[in-house]
């Protein structure tokens, strides 16, 4: 009797979880996480960030431009800010990064990584961060439509400057991976050269197998899909990976390995994968073999490539 009403109890707990779930599914305000500012700050910001570089990164105001675009996800235009680093008249002459940050804060907030991708050299290249819809200046709210959208303003202004698919390279870092995937995959107007991923999630449906005891079917909880493995699968421009082994927010195995397998590529000849031992989400770029200048090498090696 006893080990049936053990029985009994672990079903009902069960039926109640399953209940529990759909009942209550996320909504986009839960996931996303936004912070709005008036002004950016940028190397002034003094709120909190992944990591601080310190003077050694600081880049030249005369290469620090605030770009305000409009964006239109099919249901309303939005304006939406970003920073572009760089010069603005050699757009047409030179390789460009668009850098498509996390699900959190603002472009101040990812400063210190902007400082270190400017070490490529600024005379040689263009970085491109725009903040999402809803996030720092951006009007609007977030969405997973609307993060395609706002990043894809960007590439349309870029191709507007004299930009080609040929000096376009798409990096992701975080949920920004997704965006990066979906724009490298399904192009909207220019067709990116290159791809470059960090701490990437393989999908909101391997996301939620991995972080929950039971087999709850995405639906249940959001309509957020984010489904970088079908799309990646269809990529054959050359892939770059980054991920740290310690990352406790989208893991290295069941996200970033997953996710870097449906690359139908061969790993070292058009894929390459960079497994940072003992790096967490925030500190992939840090703990490179000779920190940040072995990032930026493997960074440069791979566009050069």
């Amino acid at each position: 009797m006893g080990k049936s009403l053990i029985v009994f109890k672990l079903l009902l707990i069960n039926l109640c979880l399953h209940l529990l779930l759909a009942c209550s599914p996320i909504s986009d305000d839960e996931f996303f996480e936004p912070e709005k500012t008036d002004t950016y700050l940028l190397e002034k910001y003094n709120g909190e960030t992944g990591f601080d570089l310190g003077s050694n990164f600081n880049i030249l105001p005369s290469q620090v431009n605030e770009i305000n675009l409009e964006s239109n996800d099919g249901k309303s235009i939005t304006n939406i800010s970003g920073i572009f680093l760089g010069n603005i008249n050699q757009i047409n002459t030179k390789t460009v990064i668009v850098y498509c940050h996390d699900k959190s804060k603002n472009i101040d907030y990812y400063w210190p990584r902007l400082q270190i991708l400017a070490q490529l050299d600024l005379n040689d290249f263009g970085i491109f961060a725009v903040d999402y819809r809803g996030y720092g200046k951006s009007e609007g709210t977030p969405s997973e439509s609307g993060f395609y959208a706002d990043v894809n303003a960007a590439l349309v202004w870029l191709e507007d400057q004299g930009l080609t698919g040929d000096r376009l390279i798409m990096y992701g870092y975080g949920i920004g991976s997704a965006v990066a995937i979906e724009l490298t995959s399904n192009p909207r107007s220019l067709t990116p050269a290159k791809l470059i991923i960090e701490s990437p999630l393989a999908s909101i449906e391997s996301l939620i197998q991995d972080t929950t005891l039971q087999s709850t079917p995405s639906a249940f909880l959001t309509e957020l899909k984010f489904d970088n493995v079908s799309k990646m699968r269809h990529i054959t421009q050359p892939l770059m990976w980054l991920h740290g082994s310690a990352d406790k927010v989208y893991d290295i195995e069941n996200q970033g390995e997953l996710l870097f397998n449906q690359h139908t590529g061969t790993e070292t000849v058009d894929k390459f994968a960079h497994r940072i031992d003992g790096a967490s989400h925030e500190n992939v770029p840090l703990l490179f073999a000779n920190g940040t200048s072995g990032y930026v090498f493997e960074i440069l090696s791979f566009i050069n490539l």
